[in-house]
């Protein structure tokens, strides 16, 4: 009642968000009253609530002012083959929304202006399919700058006939994710994500490439097999190892390599180079071949969990990029509690957590005075240098 009444006393609502916890069901009288009176001027709706009967947003909201809309827990269905709801709708968002992918790309191509979509933990696929992660998408959407997907699972994901320039992947799974009929990408970030194929058609406009804390198995992009001249920021950061999930990275023989003499041919005015080498140095290889550097490139990013051959690979890239101004080193630690297994409370004595803070800190000393010996062996450099712990780090 007090919800009715405020939104009654607020003619000129341009903003409205409506999010109820999913456990309970309201009645779908109230929720559509508040809709209805609000829509006219409405700029702005997020909308997550439980009605019964269900309410169809998309029709009640249609053909008004509408610019951004985020709907969760929602079902999409029924979407018509000239549906034309929302002319005016710049942002659109899918939380754990259930749809089928006919019905998605029906309602993204009768946005006209839509710039900007989000799809998390979306549920594609029709209601009576059962092996959802299955699943086919082929998404068009020929207006779309940004693309934002999130916790998905699929078998095949294709992204065509878009004009994105910025395309994020976060902790998703696919047998195989690819890009086609976009020229305009220019930002392209692909970070916690499992895919056993990683494929971008064109790569002329690419500015920055992330890929990190990923496990691909093959992949255009590594080794560079597209012109990216544009590039300028090139981010590998905490990849996989494991020959058999080798992570986007050129194999030769079990072990892994990354080959920055293709890079440096493939994006010229490549300028940020960040490398991030999680285990040791002995389980990755480098490819330096040949007498190609990166010229131009003047911010060099390095982290490590391990010092074992960390400085003389350090030095290796150093050499290939002889134009560096800025060295930024991270050392990943752990802390001192965790670097055994926790005892037994009946084993956990002062003794032995004094020697795992004795351990960490020769650790730590170690690690600072390798850095130092860098520091001043490289003073024409602007060197940062930071520990970050390992359950803070942020890749």
């Amino acid at each position: 009642m007090l919800i009715t009444k405020t939104i009654l006393q607020s003619p000129g609502l341009r903003t409205l968000r409506i999010k109820m916890d999913m456990v309970h069901e309201f009645l779908a009288l109230s929720v559509l009253g508040w809709l209805m009176f609000a829509r006219e001027n409405l700029s702005e709706l997020f909308y997550m609530v439980r009605t019964s009967p269900s309410i169809n947003v998309l029709n009640v909201c249609g053909r008004r002012k509408l610019e951004t809309l985020s709907l969760c827990h929602y079902t999409i269905r029924g979407v018509e083959l000239n549906f034309q709801r929302l002319p005016s709708l710049t942002s659109l968002s899918l939380r754990c929304v259930r749809s089928s992918v006919e019905d998605l790309n029906r309602l993204l191509l009768s946005l006209p202006k839509l710039e900007s979509l989000v799809l998390c933990s979306p549920i594609l696929g029709d209601s009576d399919e059962v092996d959802l992660p299955e699943i086919t998408v082929k998404l068009c959407g020929l207006t779309l700058k940004t693309l934002i997907i999130e916790l998905f699972d699929g078998r095949e994901f294709l992204l065509e006939k878009c004009d994105i320039g910025f395309l994020r992947v976060y902790e998703c799974n696919f047998g195989s994710f690819k890009v086609t009929g976009s020229k305009s990408l220019r930002h392209f970030k692909f970070s916690s994500t499992h895919s056993q194929l990683l494929e971008i058609e064109e790569g002329d406009n690419l500015e920055i490439l992330e890929i990190i804390d990923s496990c691909i198995s093959q992949s255009n992009l590594f080794p560079m097999k597209i012109q990216a001249p544009k590039l300028k920021t090139f981010r590998i950061w905490e990849f996989d190892n494991k020959p058999s999930m080798s992570f986007g990275i050129a194999v030769g023989g079990s072990r892994l390599v990354v080959d920055l003499k293709q890079v440096a041919v493939c994006s010229p005015q490549l300028s940020h180079l960040s490398l991030f080498c999680p285990y040791a140095l002995c389980d990755i290889e480098y490819n330096f071949d040949g007498s190609s550097s990166l010229g131009n490139v003047g911010v060099l990013e390095m982290a490590c969990y391990v010092l074992d051959g960390f400085w003389e690979w350090a030095e290796k890239v150093l050499t290939h990029c002889p134009n560096v101004r800025r060295l930024i080193i991270r050392m990943i630690i752990e802390k001192y509690k965790k670097l055994l297994p926790p005892p037994h409370f009946a084993t956990a004595t002062r003794a032995r957590n004094e020697r795992l803070r004795k351990y960490h800190c020769v650790d730590l000393a170690k690690r600072t005075s390798l850095v130092a010996e860098m520091m001043r062996k490289y003073q024409h450099l602007q060197v940062e240098f930071s520990y970050v712990y390992r359950c803070d780090f942020q890749a």
